[in-house]
């Protein structure tokens, strides 16, 4: 498959970033493949047209030949068309699987008017798998290699390596990258025949049976060539425990030797206060006073009007959910709003979270500004006017946040796990190396000492003003990451020759 000596990867995933996100995923494929063709990696992308995405905004064009292919999905036919486009301020060409009866909605896995995911789930994804596989059979992309992303996507792999009909394509080389091994596509058995895989391989402890269900994801690690994902600890932490894996640590250790972990990027020609378009005053390493503005503009922002600048402000970015920490963020407020600290918090998810958020804020009002929603351009705003960025996840594959708030001067406090462990140094007093806090245990007080840490060392202006810029330098641009990708892709296609 494929131009010789030319690398040509078909890349699949629910989310791309302008188009559609709700977290890290979206991030990375709207960001990975462009880094890719810079790197003379040929990247196509194939994604569900969902019902926000703005088809004259991003210039969506019908697919000659691809207007009306029908689909069955269990007992139900489905009419699809391929759409095309480009990844904005890039050459690399998008695919979109239209199906309006599954994707013309205002979420991707949930109804944003009441939280809830969709119910049909299963089938949309299963839909958008065999729509990958029938656009393969078209010869529009000739690929040397599909990069499969998530739960969503895996059951593209045995589709092709298992089904009869789809054995022209069993010998193109499939990576799977997994963002999140918690989230798995687990569904009743039932969609086995809905996914038009062979039942036979459904015998307890088979590929596709997980504790009497059907989970998509074991079914992509144990039928994909090689499974990435996004950080070498996280990596590590999957093969070993239930906690972080979910399950699915006996699967991804019986696959080690084709697990990897390759850190994310951060996307600097967004995330740079350099250039940002969205924050109060532009900066770099060498004027770093205009932080500053930033930070006052920030705090005027947050409705904390009366606050003295001068003080350490902490920033979280985050959803509001179990995996991020929050239950720790909310055990140590009280004791950071009674110090000299300001917190800006903005994030939205569980109900029980926010509850106990607005009653801090209310006790709090000076010193507590809390914004229960989700916006990018207040997110820019927090990495360039906080001090400081409160992490502490229960577990983190990657995690960007503390790579943008590294750029914007604003140091992360985070707990050591997954891509935090990786890419956060700890600071060293003694040695004057590091750009971060950390802490290892899940305690309030193990993060509480790394905050007191972090906070005491802001009372030394010279010595802070160092760490800021050595955080300001790391360098974890997507080319790295890139890098890594290419070779594996490399050793791939010469393993398939």
């Amino acid at each position: 498959m494929g131009s010789a000596g030319r690398l040509n990867v078909l890349m699949a995933s629910a989310e791309v970033a302008p188009f559609s996100k709700v977290g890290g995923l979206g991030d990375v494929v709207g960001a990975l493949p462009k880094e890719l063709l810079k790197a003379k990696v040929n990247v196509q992308v194939i994604t569900p047209l969902y019902g926000f995405i703005d088809r004259i905004k991003y210039k969506l064009r019908k697919v000659s030949k691809l207007e009306d292919m029908e689909i069955e999905v269990g007992n139900e036919t489905y009419c699809v068309r391929i759409l095309r486009s480009k990844i904005p301020e890039s050459k690399v060409q998008i695919f979109f699987v239209e199906c309006d009866d599954l994707f013309s909605r205002d979420g991707v896995y949930r109804d944003p008017d009441n939280g809830h995911g969709y119910d049909d789930n299963p089938v949309r994804f299963i839909l958008f798998s065999k729509a990958v596989v029938e656009f393969l059979k078209t010869g529009i992309v000739e690929p040397n290699i599909i990069h499969l992303n998530d739960n969503q996507t895996a059951l593209i792999a045995p589709m092709l390596k298992t089904v009869d009909e789809n054995r022209k394509y069993e010998s193109v080389p499939i990576v799977l990258s997994i963002h999140n091994a918690q989230y798995q596509g687990n569904y009743h058995e039932s969609f086995i025949h809905h996914a038009g895989l062979d039942w036979s391989l459904a015998y307890p402890g088979g590929p596709f049976e997980f504790y009497g269900n059907f989970n998509s994801l074991k079914a992509g690690i144990l039928y994909a060539d090689k499974i990435t994902t996004v950080s070498p600890t996280y990596a590590m932490e999957t093969m070993m425990s239930a906690e972080y894996a979910f399950g699915l640590e006996g699967v991804l250790k019986s696959r080690q030797d084709d697990y990897l972990g390759i850190v994310n990027g951060a996307d600097y020609s967004i995330w740079d206060p350099k250039h940002d378009k969205f924050i109060p005053a532009n900066f770099t390493t060498r004027s770093l006073k205009k932080k500053q503005l930033n930070k006052e503009e920030l705090l005027e922002r947050a409705g904390l009007h009366n606050a003295d600048s001068a003080k350490p402000v902490l920033g979280i970015v985050s959803r509001l959910v179990y995996q991020k920490g929050i239950d720790l963020i909310i055990s140590v407020l009280p004791e950071i709003l009674s110090s000299e600290a300001y917190v800006v918090l903005l994030g939205e998810g569980d109900e029980f979270y926010q509850q106990q958020l607005s009653e801090l804020k209310e006790q709090y009002p000076d010193k507590l500004g809390l914004f229960l929603t989700f916006s990018n351009e207040l997110a820019h705003w927090i990495y360039a006017g906080s001090d400081m960025l409160l992490m502490p996840s229960r577990f983190e594959p990657c995690g960007l946040n503390q790579l943008y708030a590294l750029r914007y001067g604003t140091i992360p406090v985070v707990r050591k796990t997954g891509g935090l462990a990786d890419t956060i140094k700890e600071f060293d007093p003694e040695t004057g190396e590091g750009w971060g806090f950390g802490f290892s245990g899940y305690s309030s007080d193990e993060f509480a000492g790394a905050i007191w840490r972090a906070v005491g060392l802001y009372q030394d202006k010279k010595e802070w003003q160092k760490l800021m810029r050595r955080g300001m330098k790391q360098d974890y641009s997507w080319q790295t990451s890139a890098e890594m990708y290419k070779k594996l892709y490399l050793e791939m296609s010469v393993n398939e020759q």
